[in-house]
């Protein structure tokens, strides 16, 4: 993803949420931005990257936990 150094436009923005964060939040983000990243940007890359990671738990916890059989389907598989 581009480090966007200006305004993108509205249509590229879907979802719009607002949220506190822990006092010295902004001053943590700032030290680690990539000259002229918005923290914005920055907030974007971290919730892409933690979703991708849990997305990641979910799919490889579903290749290990198959799904339980319905009781007519147990039933007749036993038959």
């Amino acid at each position: 993803m581009p480090t966007p150094t200006r305004k993108q436009p509205q249509s590229a923005i879907a979802d719009l949420m607002q949220a506190r964060l822990p006092k010295g939040t902004f001053k943590r983000m700032d030290r680690v931005l990539r000259g002229g990243e918005l923290r914005s940007h920055f907030l974007r890359v971290a919730v892409e990257a933690e979703l991708k990671k849990r997305e990641g738990v979910l799919k490889r916890r579903e290749l290990r936990e198959p799904e339980p059989l319905e009781r007519e389907e147990t039933l007749t598989a036993a038959e």
